[in-house]
Order: C-alpha cells, then sequence, then structure tokens
C-alpha cells in the first residue's frame, strides 16, 4: 500500500503488518543420527532467507532441556537469584528454547526462517515431543526433515564415531567412552540381548527353536577366538507381526525410551535404526504432511533434486547451492564382517519392509 512501511535487510524485505506472522523455529532435522543430517542443514542454510540457529544442534528438547531441577543454574548465568514459582516454569522453558532461534529478533522479518538438526530427537520421541508441543504452540506448522539410511550402515558409522580418539575434549566427553574398547560385534551382541531380554523389545528375535542366549556361543565363543553360528539367529515374522503396533510393542518402547541416556552418545546402536517404529510415534502426534522423508543412499547422492524437494517443503523459492561437499563424513579403517553383517540384515530386513510400506516408497540398496 501506498505510505506502508517495509523493513528491509541484504537477505529479505518485510512488511510491517506482517511482524511476527512466522514464529521460530520453522523447522526440525530430527534426524537420523549419522545418515546425512549435518550436510542437509549445511545446504539449507545457504539459502539467503533460512537463518542459522545458534547451535546447529540445540538440544533444547533433551539434554539442554530447561528441567525444575536445573532452573536456578540458568537462573544464575541470567543473573537472576530468585527461585520462581512453578507456575512461571513455562514460561523459563519457552524463552530458553527461543533464545536458540533469534524468535525475537525475526519478528521483524517473517520471510526468514530458522531452524535446527538435533538428530537424537528422532528417537527420544517421549521426552521430545511433549515439550516440543509445550514451548512451540505453533508446533502443527512446523515443517520436520528425516534422513534415513540403511540401518546396517548406519549403525557401524555410529560405532566409528563414537569410538574414535580424534576430536576436541568436548567431542570426546559428548560421544562418552562405554564402547571404545569394546568391538564393533560386542556392542551389537549386547544390545540385541538388552533389546530382549531387559526390555522386551524385539520378542521375535530367535534362535533355532529356543529364544536367544546371548551368554554362551554368541558372544564367549566369538571374544575368546571360536566361531559364533551367527547363522542360527533369524527374526520370527509371525511373531513380528503380531507384536508390531501391539500396546506390548508400545509398553516395552516406552520402558526402552525410559533409560536412554542424556551424557553420552555410546548408545541405541540399533534402536536408533528402528525407523519404522521411531516414525509411527512421530506420526501419531503430527500430520504426515509436515514431514519430509529423505534417504541418504537415494536424495543425498543428487543434491539439486534434494534441495528442490526442500524448498518446496518450505515454501520457499528455489534456489541453487554452491557448496555440495558432503559434512561431517569419515573413513573407516575396516569394513564391517562378513558373519556381523549378514545378522544386522536378517534383524532389520522385517524393519525395513514395514517402513517401505508405512512411507509408501522402497528403499533397494539396503537389500545390497
Amino acid at each position: 500500500q501506498p505510505g506502508e512501511r517495509l523493513l528491509q535487510t541484504r537477505r529479505s524485505i518485510d512488511r510491517c503488518v506482517d511482524w511476527n506472522t512466522r514464529p521460530s523455529p520453522t523447522f526440525f532435522i530430527l534426524g537420523a543420527q549419522k545418515a546425512g543430517t549435518t550436510s542437509l542443514y549445511e545446504y539449507m542454510v545457504q539459502h539467503p532467507l533460512i537463518v542459522r540457529a545458534k547451535r546447529r544442534e540445540t538440544h533444547c528438547l533433551d539434554w539442554r532441556w530447561l528441567s525444575a531441577s536445573n532452573i536456578k543454574k540458568y537462573n544464575s548465568t541470567k543473573k537472576q537469584s530468585k527461585t520462581l514459582p512453578e507456575d512461571a516454569l513455562f514460561k523459563q522453558q519457552r524463552q530458553h528454547c527461543l533464545e536458540f532461534y533469534y524468535a525475537k529478533e525475526l519478528q521483524d522479518y517473517p520471510s526468514c526462517l530458522t531452524g535446527d538438526s538435533t538428530p537424537s530427537y528422532l528417537l527420544d520421541t517421549i521426552r521430545v515431543i511433549p515439550r516440543l508441543k509445550r514451548v512451540f504452540p505453533h508446533f502443527s506448522d512446523i515443517k520436520f526433515f528425516v534422513m534415513l539410511r540403511d540401518p546396517v550402515a548406519r549403525a557401524f558409522s555410529h560405532y566409528q564415531m563414537v569410538t574414535s580418539t580424534k576430536g576436541t575434549a568436548a567431542q570426546l566427553k559428548t560421544r562418552g567412552n562405554e564402547w571404545r574398547h569394546l568391538k564393533f560385534e560386542q556392542v551389537v551382541l549386547k544390545e540385541l540381548q538388552e533389546l530382549q531380554q531387559r526390555f522386551g523389545l524385539i520378542p521375535y528375535w530367535k534362535k533355532k527353536s529356543k529364544i536367544v542366549d546371548y551368554e554362551g556361543d554368541l558372544i564367549d565363543e566369538k571374544t575368546s577366538g571360536g566361531t559364533a553360528n551367527y547363522d542360527d539367529y533369524y527374526v520370527d515374522e509371525a511373531v513380528f507381526d503380531s507384536f508390531r503396533g501391539s500396546p506390548e510393542e508400545q509398553t516395552s518402547w516406552i520402558r526402552f525410551q525410559k533409560e536412554i541416556p542424556l551424557s553420552t552418545g555410546s548408545h541405541s546402536l540399533l534402536a536408533r535404526g528402528l525407523y519404522d517404529l521411531q516414525l509411527r510415534s512421530w506420526f501419531r502426534h503430527f500430520e504426515r504432511d509436515q514431514f519430509l522423508i529423505c534417504s541418504l543412499e537415494d536424495e543425498m547422492n543428487f543434491p539439486g533434486p534434494l534441495m528442490e524437494k526442500v524448498w518446496g517443503h518450505l515454501n520457499l523459492p528455489p534456489y541453487p547451492i554452491e557448496d555440495t561437499t558432503p559434512k561431517n563424513s569419515r573413513e573407516y579403517s575396516s569394513p564391517i564382517e562378513p558373519d556381523i553383517r549378514s545378522l544386522l540384515k536378517r534383524f532389520y530386513a522385517p524393519h525395513n519392509d514395514k517402513l517401505e510400506d508405512l512411507l509408501n516408497r522402497e528403499f533397494p540398496l539396503w537389500k545390497i
């Protein structure tokens, strides 16, 4: 309109009448870890209308969450010595999260978007989803991105990352040291045991007419120089089909999530690859059209078409990115041993089949 006030930056022009019409954050990259989330985020922030958050991985909804127990510590950093009443906790939690996204500054510039990439969110649904809905009332407008990867390759990459001794002191601390002196197969077998016996999450994982017993040949023979007969282990598909989506599965899943540690990255090597289970949790709380789900093997190898999908999902004008080099990737000194690779392929096969049904798309490269 004639005489209308505008606000201009080097990247945007906004009308003053549109003030605060796009609350922050606009998007989240939920995961999966070691599936190309860093690359996707670095590609996205090349768009002139996407503002990088204060941290790429904010973790404001999991281990940086402002709980009642650490409210005093947070207040001390803000030079507030007074203890707030319980009914004010929500305001501080919301403010704490919004600070990562320049929420106040971006009120004047609704054409600009921001968000983060915290790949632990996909797994930790019982903590993240309620908190997200609590502090971001515009949750129905938020766009979600999920990067997937062959779960076997993802697990091996995860193991290689957290057991690496290269990195800063802060990085090494975040990775944890629980697996640093264990072989990949030992971590795999230990988690299979825990998922089955401790959490009851994989009752369909069996060994030739009996429940898997990891106390004997599977762990001890292999680590003592013997040969574990991995071919004996399989998924009982009848039990799998009856368990998937059942109340028992949900109970076991919640039990598992309650034990997810927040002080180390050395956990959930196999559970993070149960994409069907994780996505069903997210789909129960948000509309399907809020999600754009891509795979490392397919879309990430073609950044141009991938980013066209991303811009469309965010309702942004097309923009050709210049830097398409992979981020946070690493080379491995040795491949996965064939027998443990075959074991994991069998374990994940029915989960991947259900994932394809859930998403109505195929992941043929995961079958190789």
